[in-house]
């Protein structure tokens, strides 16, 4: 943000979904690597109030828009960021129920997997900046220098794209 001509580097996106109503009820987007930081910090977001997480960014909603803030009763990972002694701190200091799946198991986590493919089909391969399979061969243009976001301006896309499909799952 305060010097443009830095390359940050790609985001990581985390995103917490409920599996009943199929809403996003948290999310977070970082620098660093996967991290159970970066996985907390999108748990925080799920238990917070989204009137004042999205008044961050600029943004003004009402609480129906984004009814999510409240503690889950079982949360399930993909293994990585859930294994952890922190993971066994966060389900014994809030009483919520961690599972994990068995690696390389995507279908059965499809809800989630989903999503992914979504906020990219929708948003992230229009943005500046976005890898695109030609681009990725040596010698190629280098997609990094035609990025143009800052981390906030990112989230904020990451928030209207969620907004969005709230909307959407709501109705």
């Amino acid at each position: 943000r305060f010097n443009r001509k830095n390359i940050i580097g790609r985001p990581v996106v985390y995103f917490v979904k409920d599996v009943f109503t199929r809403l996003v009820t948290g999310l977070y987007v970082g620098l660093e690597g996967p991290s159970w930081m970066g996985m907390a910090m999108a748990l925080y977001n799920s238990f917070s109030d989204k009137v004042a997480f999205c008044h961050q960014y600029g943004l003004e909603i009402s609480e129906e828009e984004w009814p999510c803030h409240h503690v889950p009763f079982c949360i399930r990972g993909d293994r990585g960021e859930l294994e952890s002694r922190h993971a066994d701190r966060l389900a014994e200091e809030l009483g919520i129920r961690i599972t994990n799946t068995p690696p390389y198991r995507g279908d059965l986590k499809p809800i989630i997997e989903r999503h992914f493919r979504i906020l990219n089909d929708t948003a992230v391969t229009r943005l500046p900046g976005n890898v695109k399979p030609d681009m990725s061969q040596r010698g190629g243009h280098d997609y990094r220098f035609d990025a143009i976001l800052d981390l906030d301006q990112f989230t904020r896309i990451i928030i209207h794209n969620t907004l969005t499909f709230n909307k959407l799952t709501i109705q």
